[in-house]
């Protein structure tokens, strides 16, 4: 059985007298049928594919009427609609709307943070149980708050690497490691998390051979 990703747009106005509810209901049919239908089954050249779709529903309301706005509310629950992963589809409300406003704090405030210097990257020791000696450092980034505490990293890495903060995340982390290592005795290691993203960008390599060459690392 294959998994194929195919990204598709679907646009549609339902006429008629506005009514919130009734427009709703209507939607939600459609897209159950669209989540009925498009999930099934087939067969492209010779080969088994199960297809998968993730809708997202807006309603035109007084704060939603110009075509960004509803595209960003649409996205909104489009991205709830694939985490969550149940039915199918999500509507555009109260719930997702919070989140929708936390996501662009988050997003903001984190980039603010990186170009202020905010971030903190921590050392985790990894010891070798053969030995018990400490083999190596990971490097993880924390993100303090002014008045105390931390962002969890399970709220903002997702972000970053939506956004492609991520990469100015592990360059952050790299050049702090790399500075660290200078400390550290000969023959331990500095073990990076790195996105999947990053991978597919193919920027590791060329992002470690730049760290490396800066004047204060060497």
């Amino acid at each position: 059985m294959a998994v194929i990703p195919v990204i598709a747009a679907i646009f549609m106005a339902i006429e008629g007298k506005f009514d919130l509810r009734e427009n709703e209901k209507k939607a939600k049919a459609l897209a159950e049928r669209l989540v009925e239908q498009i999930a099934r089954p087939h067969t492209l050249e010779g080969t088994a594919v199960q297809p998968g779709v993730s809708i997202g529903i807006v309603s035109i309301d007084k704060t939603a009427a110009d075509p960004e706005t509803l595209l960003n509310y649409a996205d909104a629950a489009l991205y709830r609609a694939k985490s969550e992963r149940n039915t199918g589809y999500r509507i555009f409300d109260a719930e997702v709307r919070q989140a929708l406003l936390t996501r662009r704090r988050i997003e903001t405030g984190l980039a603010e943070a990186i170009t202020g210097n905010a971030l903190e990257i921590w050392f985790q020791p990894v010891t070798d149980l053969t030995d018990n000696r400490v083999c190596a450092y990971e490097a993880l980034a924390r993100w303090p708050l002014p008045e105390g505490g931390f962002i969890p990293p399970d709220e903002f890495i997702p972000v970053a690497e939506e956004t492609g903060l991520v990469d100015r995340i592990g360059l952050l982390a790299l050049e702090r490691g790399l500075e660290a290592m200078r400390t550290w005795p000969p023959g331990t290691h500095l073990p990076l998390n790195t996105s999947p993203l990053q991978f597919g960008k193919g920027v590791r390599g060329p992002t470690v051979a730049a760290a490396r060459q800066r004047p204060e690392l060497e």
